[in-house]
This record gives C-alpha cells, structure tokens and sequence, in this order.
C-alpha cells in the first residue's frame, strides 16, 4: 500500500520514530540501528511494509529497499513475526546476515530474543534459496552461486568470495577449478 514515506522525525520512542508528513504523524517502527541514527527535526526518506492483523495495523520502515525485501523474506517464514524480522536485522548488516546465512552460521541469529538454535535453524533453511535467488538475479550464474557458498563455507566473506568470483578468468570452468581459482585470488591480495 506505501512504499515509501518521506517525512520529519517529530518524536522517537523505544523502537519507533514518528515521522510527520502534511500534517499526519506515523508511528513507524525501525530497526535499533536506525531509530539511533536518527534526529529529532531530520527530514527521512523510508521504505515501508504495512502489516495488518486482526486488531493491528503497524508500518515498518527502513532506510533501504534491500532491508525492506529482507524483512519482507524473514516474516514470510512460518514463526517469524515482523518483531522478530526486526530485531534479526537490528543484529547485523544484511551482507553479514546473508554470509552467516549461507554459511549455516545461526549464532548471529540466536542473539536475538526469542530465537533460540531450532528457529534459527529454520531461518536459515528458509533464507537460503531466497538469498541464492537474489544472487541469481544479480546476474550470478548457478556456478558462481555455488563457489560463492564454498567460499563461505570455508570462512571468507561474502564481499571477499563476490571480488574472487569477478576476477576468475572467462577460460576457468567447472566449480571446483573455479574454487581454486577463487582460492588464489583471495590468497594473493
């Protein structure tokens, strides 16, 4: 219903700011690392979800749209509310997020209240495919994908593997040779 609302912090709460736009003030619940950033009287430009339940209507906001399509992901796991969404992405950056992710790192995940080592398991199970997805769709190939997982599966970064996998000569094939390409480039910067 709203993409975005773009408005003037008149207030901030315990995970909320209101943001004043015509004259209407919107209670908009953010994640902690942006409800700290933010300042009274600041002009904000937010991406919104809005979410209706029986007797709530809340709207979620988010300084980019790529944390608006994470959150997006996160609340369409069974379990997993938008409270919850939001506290996983108050833990961390999305690209450290989607490195533990992919990597089945779930500690990142259990430091948030409520989510002990089951859910955090299913979160990663469900966040999986939708992440490969997304790298799909930033013209990754079914090949690059899975070298990147190896590379994170091995330690690196998802930054570090994404650089790797750029450098890989055209002429290299196949994911194990493009691994230890990968394997090398990393190891001589």
């Amino acid at each position: 219903m709203f993409f975005f609302i773009k408005g003037k912090v008149i207030l901030k709460g315990k995970n909320f700011l209101v943001l004043e736009n015509d004259n209407i003030g919107y209670q908009i619940f953010v994640p902690s690392f942006l409800l700290k950033k933010a300042k009274i009287s600041q002009l904000l430009n937010l991406f919104t979800y809005l979410y209706l339940r029986e007797n709530t209507i809340e709207i979620y906001g988010f300084e980019k749209e790529n944390e608006l399509i994470f959150f997006k992901q996160l609340i369409s796991i069974p379990a997993i509310g938008p409270k919850t969404a939001l506290d996983v992405l108050s833990v961390a950056k999305i690209k450290d997020l989607e490195n533990a992710i992919l990597s089945g790192k779930y500690d990142i995940l259990t430091k948030v209240s409520g989510i002990g080592r089951k859910t955090a398991e299913r979160i990663i199970v469900e966040m999986r495919g939708k992440i490969k997805k997304s790298f799909k769709e930033r013209n990754l190939s079914e090949e690059d994908a899975l070298v990147i997982d190896a590379l994170l599966k091995l330690g690196y970064s998802l930054k570090r593997a994404q650089k790797a996998i750029r450098n890989i000569p055209n002429e290299v094939k196949g994911v194990s040779r493009k691994v230890k390409e990968a394997l090398k480039i990393i190891s001589n910067k």
